[in-house]
């Protein structure tokens, strides 16, 4: 599954879509026009979530970054181990327009929330790409 809010590199998402692996797209204040614009290039399955209340065919699984949303979308579809590839919380990978220290920030919560998984008996492997 690809699980995006639009800020990586939407064409090779887009052509993974189209070999019909689900995109899980999030939707958040600051990419209603990314959505607009790319939603329509993904040819499997998509999936809306968000962070609110829940809309109908919209879901709020969790998670704050893509990578740990994966983690809890792989959970309430009832993954018992999850492995995260590429997912650091000392260096994250630099996104233009992205300050690095906010990332930090971020992944703080983003650990709190595997964290929680793992008390919840979910597995996460963390695996180096």
């Amino acid at each position: 599954m690809i699980v995006t809010d639009l800020d990586g590199v939407i064409e090779d998402q887009a052509e993974v879509s189209g070999q019909g692996v689900p995109v899980f797209l999030h939707a958040h204040g600051d990419n209603q026009k990314a959505i607009e614009k790319y939603a329509t290039l993904f040819g499997g399955p998509v999936i809306g979530t968000c962070q609110c209340e829940p809309l109908e065919h919209i879901f709020n699984f969790g998670g704050f970054t893509d990578g740990d949303r994966a983690a809890c979308i792989s959970a309430a579809l009832g993954a018992k181990t999850v492995h995260l590839v590429g997912f650091d919380f000392e260096n994250p990978s630099e996104k233009r327009g992205k300050k690095r220290e906010v990332k930090k920030r971020k992944l703080v919560w983003a650990k709190e929330i595997l964290d929680k998984l793992t008390d919840e008996g979910v597995k996460i492997v963390m695996a180096s790409e």
